[in-house]
């Protein structure tokens, strides 16, 4: 471990799992003789977002899942407008957790991907930012340069600082001594690792005797943060450079993610605020992707624009799967679920199987309100005929799904 690792409660732990990732993988093309930490995070990035599938479709189908149940939601909220009491909020809350439990849907799982997506990129900003510190093969590279300058006849501080040329940031984020020496390692590896390749000669030529060294290091650094021969993972993107591109690129892969999006699940045109957020949020979010990637290193960019990429086209197969999801077989399945937790915890759920065997979820009136009734009040109601697209369900076949569930329950108490 490295000291100038991160050392974040929470992203600090996140940094260095990735980077042992990062570390294998880019030993692994070492191997075969490409030392490239660009290819190391394009491999990380096809991983990362491949292990990611599940929970996309996950949400994905809580996506279709409430397209489902606003009708009823914006009901709820509907009916309490302007109602700001205590008593008020608390009903509201107990319908709309009410309406959530009959779809056995859960209200987080569409942010679960953004919860994982975040950390992982900001760990990521960290790693990219001080690569020495999380890959070993790199850190030796580095260090070379490091040991080498330090025992320079003309070294001092202030004169390595300023030949690195580093801005106020750099340096406020990198938290320096005040005087550097052979125990200070890798506070001088992390003002290489900040260096772009037009510094390094700078640095070499601050420091004459050991120049050789400093440039052999230069330009094996060069070979390894490359991407394409053109652009280098710790550059920030500058107008007047072709790493604008990424930014840019960014920024058009986020519209059309948004897009991509919308256009297989509208949004309701009755629900005028959650149209206008939505059509806000794909011109907002694009705009905000591309301003941070400009102001972060290429190498996020690159981790960003890859991540777009590998989004969009398993966007497209998602769709082709989802399409063929019945919305109201997955709704009871959310609700089987919901109730074998329920039995876990001792409650009594037979009836509620057996109700939900009859329930369509098709034949729920979103308008209906909930009327409490007597004990005495009592209605026998009767499972009829039920057709849903080309198939035909008689009732009979409803009952004896209800009488199967009804004695797998009764088995189950014995």
């Amino acid at each position: 471990m490295f000291l100038t690792q991160y050392q974040g409660a929470i992203v600090g732990p996140i940094s260095k799992l990735l980077g042992y990732v990062i570390a294998f993988i880019y030993d692994l093309f070492a191997s075969m003789g490409f030392e490239s930490a660009a290819l190391a995070i394009v491999l990380f990035t096809i991983i990362t977002r491949a292990l990611m599938i599940p929970l996309n479709i996950k949400q994905q189908k809580a996506t279709k899942l409430t397209s489902r149940m606003n009708p009823e939601l914006q009901a709820i909220q509907a009916k309490y407008k302007g109602k700001k009491d205590t008593a008020s909020q608390a009903k509201m809350s107990e319908e709309t957790q009410a309406v959530y439990a009959k779809y056995g849907a859960n209200p987080l799982s569409g942010c679960l991907p953004l919860l994982i997506t975040f950390p992982l990129m900001i760990a990521l900003y960290y790693i990219i930012q001080r690569i020495p510190a999380y890959i070993p093969a790199v850190n030796s590279v580095y260090k070379e340069a490091a040991d080498a300058i330090l025992s320079s006849s003309s070294f001092s501080t202030d004169k390595f600082i300023e030949a690195a040329a580093l801005t106020k940031n750099q340096l406020a984020t990198l938290r320096l001594p005040e005087t550097l020496g052979s125990d200070n390692v890798n506070s001088v590896i992390d003002i290489l690792a900040a260096l772009t390749p037009d510094k390094w000669s700078a640095v070499a030529s601050a420091f004459p005797d050991v120049s050789s060294v400093v440039n052999g290091v230069a330009a094996h650094v060069q070979k390894i943060n490359s991407l394409f021969g053109i652009f280098y993972l710790n550059q920030r993107p500058a107008f007047n450079s072709l790493t604008i591109i990424f930014p840019i690129l960014a920024a058009f892969l986020s519209w059309y993610q948004s897009y991509q999006l919308q256009k297989n699940q509208p949004i309701d045109a009755t629900n005028s605020q959650a149209a206008s957020m939505t059509k806000s949020m794909s011109i907002v979010m694009p705009l905000m992707m591309g301003y941070f990637c400009f102001t972060f290193p290429v190498g996020i960019g690159l981790y960003w624009i890859l991540g777009s990429l590998f989004a969009i086209v398993q966007q497209f197969f998602t769709n082709l799967y989802l399409d063929k999801i019945d919305v109201d077989e997955m709704i009871k399945k959310n609700q089987m679920k919901a109730l074998k937790r329920r039995e876990k915890h001792g409650e009594d759920v037979s009836k509620s199987m057996r109700e939900l065997a009859t329930t369509q979820t098709k034949t729920i009136d979103v308008s209906e309100k909930v009327k409490e009734k007597a004990p005495e009040e009592k209605k026998e109601y009767k499972p009829s005929n039920y057709t849903k697209s080309d198939k035909n369900y008689k009732s009979s076949d409803i009952a004896a799904i209800a009488h199967m569930l009804g004695n797998d329950n009764s088995k189950g108490e014995q």
